[in-house]
Protein backbone atom coordinates (compact mmCIF):
# COMPACT_ATOMS: atom_id res chain seq x y z
CA UNK A 1 0.00 0.00 0.00
CA UNK A 2 1.27 3.47 -0.88
CA UNK A 3 0.62 6.17 1.71
CA UNK A 4 0.16 9.01 -0.77
CA UNK A 5 -1.24 12.41 0.03
CA UNK A 6 -4.46 11.51 -1.75
CA UNK A 7 -4.85 8.34 0.33
CA UNK A 8 -4.21 10.19 3.60
CA UNK A 9 -6.63 12.99 2.74
CA UNK A 10 -9.37 10.51 1.82
CA UNK A 11 -8.75 8.49 4.98
CA UNK A 12 -8.93 11.67 7.07
CA UNK A 13 -12.16 12.74 5.34
CA UNK A 14 -13.72 9.33 5.98
CA UNK A 15 -12.61 9.39 9.60
CA UNK A 16 -13.90 12.89 10.25
CA UNK A 17 -17.07 12.93 8.17
CA UNK A 18 -18.00 9.27 8.03
CA UNK A 19 -17.26 8.42 11.64
CA UNK A 20 -16.72 11.37 13.96
CA UNK A 21 -19.40 13.62 12.51
CA UNK A 22 -21.93 10.78 12.28
CA UNK A 23 -21.19 9.74 15.88
CA UNK A 24 -21.60 13.31 17.14
CA UNK A 25 -24.83 13.86 15.17
CA UNK A 26 -26.30 10.63 16.51
CA UNK A 27 -25.77 11.61 20.14
CA UNK A 28 -26.85 15.20 19.51
CA UNK A 29 -30.07 13.79 18.03
CA UNK A 30 -30.62 11.50 21.02
CA UNK A 31 -30.45 14.51 23.31
CA UNK A 32 -33.45 15.98 21.50
CA UNK A 33 -35.71 13.06 20.57
CA UNK A 34 -36.45 9.58 21.88
CA UNK A 35 -34.47 6.56 20.74
CA UNK A 36 -37.38 4.91 18.92
CA UNK A 37 -37.93 8.03 16.80
CA UNK A 38 -34.22 8.48 16.07
CA UNK A 39 -33.69 4.81 15.30
CA UNK A 40 -36.38 4.87 12.62
CA UNK A 41 -34.05 7.00 10.50
CA UNK A 42 -31.63 4.06 10.25
CA UNK A 43 -34.11 2.54 7.80
CA UNK A 44 -33.41 5.43 5.43
CA UNK A 45 -29.83 4.22 4.86
CA UNK A 46 -30.74 1.85 1.99
CA UNK A 47 -32.78 4.63 0.39
CA UNK A 48 -29.76 6.89 0.43
CA UNK A 49 -27.75 4.08 -1.16
CA UNK A 50 -30.35 3.67 -3.90
CA UNK A 51 -30.33 7.40 -4.54
CA UNK A 52 -26.55 7.60 -4.75
CA UNK A 53 -26.47 4.60 -7.07
CA UNK A 54 -29.10 6.11 -9.35
CA UNK A 55 -27.65 9.63 -9.41
CA UNK A 56 -23.94 8.97 -9.54
CA UNK A 57 -23.63 5.54 -11.11
CA UNK A 58 -26.62 5.60 -13.47
CA UNK A 59 -28.15 2.51 -11.88
CA UNK A 60 -31.65 1.83 -13.08
CA UNK A 61 -34.29 1.33 -10.41
CA UNK A 62 -37.10 -1.13 -10.97
CA UNK A 63 -40.70 -0.93 -9.83
CA UNK A 64 -40.26 -3.16 -6.77
CA UNK A 65 -37.58 -0.81 -5.45
CA UNK A 66 -40.00 2.11 -5.62
CA UNK A 67 -42.55 0.05 -3.67
CA UNK A 68 -39.84 -0.67 -1.10
CA UNK A 69 -38.95 3.01 -0.83
CA UNK A 70 -42.62 3.81 -0.28
CA UNK A 71 -42.97 1.11 2.38
CA UNK A 72 -39.90 2.38 4.25
CA UNK A 73 -41.12 5.98 4.14
CA UNK A 74 -44.57 4.98 5.38
CA UNK A 75 -42.97 3.00 8.21
CA UNK A 76 -40.78 5.91 9.30
CA UNK A 77 -43.76 8.27 9.20
CA UNK A 78 -45.88 5.85 11.24
CA UNK A 79 -43.16 5.51 13.87
CA UNK A 80 -42.97 9.27 14.19
CA UNK A 81 -46.72 9.74 14.32
CA UNK A 82 -47.10 7.00 16.94
CA UNK A 83 -44.23 8.35 19.02
CA UNK A 84 -45.63 11.87 18.85
CA UNK A 85 -49.05 10.57 19.95
CA UNK A 86 -47.63 8.55 22.85
CA UNK A 87 -44.92 10.88 24.09
CA UNK A 88 -46.16 14.29 23.04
Amino acid sequence: MVWSGEFLSLAAALALLGTALAYWLWFATLERISLNRANAFAFLTPLIGLGIGALHFAERLILIQFFGVGAVLVGVILVHLNAAKNFG
